[in-house]
């Protein structure tokens, strides 16, 4: 149940973190093991968990409302939190490490591809709709020893709170 002292923005964002939390256990009985965490600083969080695949939900951007209602008010948003999916190279099973954690997490809100998946992430939001895979913004620096991309993540909600 949605805490009445938090934003809309908040509780999307929280219910977001839980189902991703869920995916870990998906990958139990793998050697190797993945990691999620909320606005994490690139590795510097993961270094004593040793976890090979990373899966970091940075908050992203609620934007401008798209569109206002003024009776009641609501705001109407269309928020991009980023997933950063990040996979040691050092694996020689890396790209299919990659490909599985990415789909797992397409299936977290695609009921289309999985009875189980919630575009609503439980009703936190109206929508949720992942876009397509981004490697521009990771530093080619990082790509050395990481297989990296930016999964957008487009949250749909409303608020009758300016700022979401």
């Amino acid at each position: 149940m949605p805490d009445p002292a938090l934003s809309k923005k908040e509780t999307a964002l929280r219910a977001l973190l839980a189902a991703l939390e869920t995916l870990p256990a998906l990958f139990e009985d793998d050697d190797w093991s993945l990691a999620v965490a909320r606005n994490a600083t690139a590795l510097l969080d993961f270094r004593e968990g040793g976890a090979e695949a990373h899966l970091v939900l940075r908050d992203g951007d609620t934007g401008e409302p798209v569109e206002s209602e003024l009776s009641p008010v609501l705001h109407h948003y269309e928020h991009v939190a980023k997933l950063v999916l990040q996979v040691a190279k050092h694996r020689a099973d890396a790209d299919a490490i990659f490909d599985r954690v990415q789909l797992a997490v397409a299936h977290l809100f695609d009921a289309e591809a999985d009875s189980a998946g919630d575009p609503t992430i439980g009703g936190a939001v109206d929508y949720a709709e992942l876009g397509g895979l981004n490697t521009e913004e990771i530093d080619e620096a990082f790509e050395i020893d990481w297989k990296a991309a930016i999964l957008p993540l487009t949250l749909f909600y409303s608020s009758p709170v300016r700022l979401g």
